[in-house]
């Protein structure tokens, strides 16, 4: 009976503690940053592609393209930042500056050029006299960038109904997200709540467990999964998936989406990535 109770006001604690942040704050762009074009380049009014990296740049994003096409400087509006494979930085935030560079395959000297395209939503590689390919990539600080994430959501959000800008990473950029070392303590703040007077779990055999659900929880714009004690059926207003539920694609043009986790400091999360549309876990 103590246990049902403490678990109770540790779930409590730790879904409205959460929904403090309920907002739809949209970044908001200033009515002079509504895609205005100079010399010096552009400010998008809409999300905008970085080429061939799958990022999306939110809008309100400064892009400048350097008089010899070599470059484009990108700046993330106020709320964002950047996430890089910077091993010297472990906490967040990155950097909201970064470069788009395009390097030919070819050994000839030849080169390639950047372009920006309004029309098109985004920019990418162009063969200025390239005999080979044309490869873009996105750094900061000489370190490869991942994706980009909202700082203004900085504490774990577990209720389905608030409003959140989702980040954008690229495959391969949870990793890094969760190779954080604040991400991390966020996190397992939250599982100490939820674990402080219960057994913790074996994280790694689950699979199909009633005695445990997943969450779904947003943390920085980056939705993932915690397992939680099936107890938590009892709240309303967070999403519960059933242990039993694997990764797959909503749409019906089929690809891959399989279900990843991270350990760290005693406890793991779990998310769903693939190249296809709507890739979560679903209960069949």
């Amino acid at each position: 009976m103590k246990q049902t109770i403490y678990l109770t006001l540790a779930l409590s604690f730790f879904l409205f503690s959460c929904g403090k942040n309920k907002t739809d704050r949209n970044y908001e762009t200033s009515k002079e940053n509504v895609l205005v074009k100079t010399e010096q380049g552009f400010v998008s009014r809409v999300p905008v592609k970085a080429g061939e990296t799958g990022i999306l740049l939110p809008r309100g994003t400064r892009i400048t393209v350097a008089k010899d096409a070599s470059a484009i400087r990108v700046e993330l509006p106020k709320g964002y930042s950047f996430l890089a494979t910077s091993p010297e930085s472990r906490t967040l935030p990155v950097s909201n500056i970064g470069t788009y560079k395009c390097v030919c395959s070819a050994s000839d000297g030849t080169a390639c050029q950047v372009f920006y395209q309004e029309d098109a939503g985004g920019f990418g590689c162009l063969h200025k006299s390239c005999t080979g390919s044309c490869t873009g990539s996105l750094t900061a600080n000489s370190y490869k960038i991942v994706g980009v994430i909202n700082l203004l959501q900085d504490q774990p959000e577990a209720r389905k109904d608030n409003v959140f800008e989702k980040a954008s990473l690229s495959e391969g950029g949870m990793e890094v997200f969760f190779s954080r070392s604040d991400v991390q303590a966020k996190i397992k703040v939250q599982y100490d709540i939820l674990y402080k007077h219960l057994a913790l779990p074996d994280f790694t055999s689950i699979e199909k467990s009633r005695a445990y659900v997943y969450v779904t929880v947003r943390l920085y714009g980056v939705s993932f999964y915690i397992l939680a004690p099936a107890q938590v059926k009892q709240l309303r207003g967070i999403e519960i998936i059933e242990t039993s539920a694997s990764c797959e694609c909503t749409n019906t043009a089929g690809g891959t989406c399989i279900k990843k986790s991270w350990g760290f400091l005693g406890y793991r999360v779990y998310w769903c990535e693939g190249g296809c549309n709507g890739c979560a876990l679903t209960v069949n």
